[in-house]
Formats: structure tokens, C-alpha cells, sequence
């Protein structure tokens, strides 16, 4: 699968101010596009310094060809998937921190991707080892 990137920045979830000022902007600037998506939407993380307390790349992206910045999901990596209940993004990742910071999630740290379905449906796809 190819993800073809729509905004992009670094930042870190602990130690930069602005971050989420800066995702809620990426939203708002993807939800301006025309023609609108029609797919759906990808939030990345990648580019990790360490792991989820240091600073790591976020992207919005889609599967529509709209720009020449693309990043492969390649089949061979393994995920385990998060279905997020009501909504609850900031939920989830804490839960996803907690397993890893418990011994019961070993992540990758490659590329990890939340799925924002045209059904409605959110999942988030962690990088496994």
C-alpha cells in the first residue's frame, strides 16, 4: 500500500508544546482540500528518534495520488492492530504505552499508522517485532 503524504512535521508527545495545536492544523488544512478525499485517512508516525518519548515524524496521508511525497506500507512488517473504541485516539495510545512500558508489547518502531475508515472506524496498526 502506498500513502501519498498531505501535511508532515516532526514532533514529540512530551516535549513539544505545539503538538497537538499542530495535529488539530493538520486536520483542519486536510479537510480544506478540493477536491475533498474521498478514501481513507492515514495519520503516521515514523522516523522515531527512540521510542514514544522522543521525537518522531507525523504525517496525514491517503491512498489518492494528490502528491509526489509517498511512503510505502510494505506487506512484510508485522502489526498489531487497535481497534478504538468511541472515538478515544489519546485513549488508545495510552493503553498501547502501558503494554509497552508492562513487557506485553514489543514495537518496532518503524512505521505505525492509524486508519480513519470512511465507515467511521478507527484503527491504530503498531510495528512489531
Amino acid at each position: 500500500m502506498n500513502l501519498y503524504l498531505l501535511e508532515s512535521f516532526r514532533t514529540n508527545n512530551f516535549t513539544d508544546e505545539a503538538m497537538l495545536n499542530k495535529i488539530q492544523g493538520a486536520w483542519v488544512n486536510i479537510s480544506k482540500l478540493e477536491p475533498g478525499l474521498e478514501g481513507d485517512i492515514y495519520a503516521i508516525y515514523t522516523d522515531y528518534h527512540s521510542d514514544y518519548r522522543g521525537d518522531y515524524g507525523f504525517a496525514l496521508a491517503t491512498q489518492e495520488p494528490r502528491t509526489e511525497m509517498m511512503i510505502p506500507i510494505t506487506p512484510n512488517i508485522d502489526y498489531r492492530v487497535f481497534d478504538v473504541v468511541d472515538r478515544d485516539v489519546a485513549g488508545t495510545w495510552k493503553h498501547i504505552w502501558e503494554l509497552e512500558d508492562g513487557g506485553l508489547l514489543n514495537r518496532a518502531y518503524t512505521i505505525d499508522y492509524e486508519r480513519y475508515g470512511i465507515d467511521g472506524s478507527i484503527k491504530i496498526y503498531i510495528a512489531i517485532q
